[in-house]
């Protein structure tokens, strides 16, 4: 059997604290037919320094310097840098076990898989293994086309499916494919339109990606409005599951989902500042049409209806009425 070519693809910017241990991990893969794409995305720390030094390690390491745009921009200039068969994704700050690659490009060549996805190990800083608590449902081993993944990621919504970086994708898939620039949530943006496109997805049980939670993550951060970035990537899945006539119980209970997103980020708005405000105006557009159609559905329960009842009549009363706190 051939050994396809995997293109593991690594962001970088300001980890110097966990950068050796990450690329550490990639470059001592069992499998070896790789090629490491790093983009320094103008790290103001020595990580930039550091990839560089690892070109002189290790041949298959090729570095990309650039001023800084954000992980979504970063993710679309090493897709086309890559010329693996493969594509995988390793953030600066997480690590992988030995095997992960050799068990993945095992089981894509064994079953014709276009994309394998395993789980994921959550540790700390120190990088001890802790429960994994966020939210994220280990998965079992299965395989189902694309179109099924999709129904399940929008049935029985589960963030491992969602992540970008633990699983190996055909790089074929991304033709026609960018993450969106400039926003965050970039996965949950793409993660539909890439599975639609796959004949066969493979799960694996087994645990090979290790994501390190820290408080300075993007998503641990101070609110700010750019967390809303991920009403867009949902209100775009609720119009490519139409465009290609996914089921109704899918469509309602991605709406579903949309709906209890927008009202969580709702609550962390600050109706003091002028952008704050806009965008609660702007979404409540976008959504007020989508809950009068799940009104009308018999999916919501009790509390859900007047939860949609009350955003779809104003969500600045709704936000009032529950006395949430605002940030």
């Amino acid at each position: 059997m051939n050994k396809p070519k995997i293109s593991i693809l690594v962001p970088v910017y300001n980890v110097e604290k966990y950068l050796t241990e990450c690329i550490d991990s990639i470059t001592n893969q069992t499998y070896k037919n790789i090629e490491i794409i790093l983009v320094d995305d103008g790290s103001t720390d020595n990580s930039g320094a550091m990839c560089d030094e690892y070109t002189k390690k290790d041949s298959r390491i090729k570095v990309i310097h650039q001023k800084n745009q954000g992980l979504a921009t970063v993710r679309n200039v090493s897709v086309a840098a890559a010329t693996g068969d493969y594509i995988g994704f390793v953030d600066s700050d997480d690590f992988i076990s030995p095997n992960m690659y050799s068990d993945m490009i095992l089981i894509a060549q064994e079953k014709k898989a276009d994309i394998v996805m395993c789980n994921l190990g959550y540790v700390n800083e120190a990088g001890t293994e802790i429960p994994n608590y966020h939210s994220a449902k280990p998965i079992s081993k299965k395989e189902l086309t694309g179109t099924e993944f999709v129904r399940e990621l929008c049935n029985d919504y589960n963030s491992i499916y969602v992540v970008t970086v633990n699983k190996i994708y055909r790089r074929s898939l991304f033709e026609e494919i960018c993450y969106p620039n400039g926003k965050i949530n970039e996965d949950e943006a793409v993660i539909h339109r890439i599975a639609h496109k796959c004949t066969k997805i493979v799960f694996t049980s087994k645990i090979h990606y290790f994501y390190r939670q820290q408080p300075t993550s993007i998503m641990n951060k101070t609110f700010s409005a750019k967390r809303l970035d991920e009403i867009d990537a949902l209100l775009d899945r609720v119009s490519f599951l139409k465009k290609h006539n996914y089921d109704n119980d899918s469509i309602i209970n991605c709406e579903m989902y949309l709906i209890h997103i927008c009202t969580s980020l709702f609550k962390k708005l600050d109706l003091k500042q002028h952008e704050h405000k806009s965008a609660l105006k702007k979404y409540h557009k976008a959504i007020k049409p989508i809950c009068k159609e799940l009104l009308k559905s018999s999916i919501p329960t009790k509390n859900e209806r007047i939860m949609l009842f009350f955003v779809k009549a104003n969500p600045f009363l709704y936000l009032k009425i529950f006395n949430q706190k605002r940030k």
